[in-house]
């Protein structure tokens, strides 16, 4: 078992992410998520070789016209 970990998940150039039903989720060991430069961060209480995958889905959009 280790302690806190980070996953960073990037979003490309030219699309956005909705993490508003991220935030509003309860997800076991997961202590926050937020948005930060085209990215969303997804702070973890601990990480055990024990434990359960956690899966994510989020969408994102187009936030450029071409």
């Amino acid at each position: 078992m280790s302690g806190m970990a980070v996953i960073e998940v990037g979003i490309p150039s030219g699309f956005s992410a909705d993490i508003s039903k991220l935030e509003g989720r309860n997800y076991k060991g997961v202590k926050k998520i937020e948005e930060a430069d085209r990215k969303i961060v997804i702070y973890l209480d601990e990480v055990s070789s024990l434990a359960h995958p956690l899966s994510f889905s989020c969408v994102v959009e187009r936030s450029l016209s071409l």
